[in-house]
């Protein structure tokens, strides 16, 4: 338990922040993301899939609520010093 841990704190470190991530740090299931955001599981799960291309705003706000991130952290790709 304390190995997955590490790792997901690592990838916290080197900006790679996802939702998949996050709920890991918070340790909660997707049922109970789920309930907590009050988003259903299967477009929870969607979204860590990178399959959530037209989940409406008001629900990645939810989720982001409920696992105290802000939207960007979760859902926003870094494109610093991309041109």
């Amino acid at each position: 338990m304390l190995t997955k841990y590490v790792k997901t704190i690592d990838f916290y470190k080197e900006g790679m922040m996802n939702l998949k991530v996050a709920r890991a740090i918070k340790g909660l299931t997707q049922e109970r993301l789920a309930e907590k955001s009050g988003v259903c599981r299967t477009i929870i799960s969607r979204l860590e899939q990178n399959k959530g291309e037209n989940i409406k705003n008001d629900t990645k706000n939810k989720i982001a609520d409920a696992l105290n991130f802000t939207v960007d952290e979760l859902f926003n790709k870094d494109d610093e010093g991309e041109s």
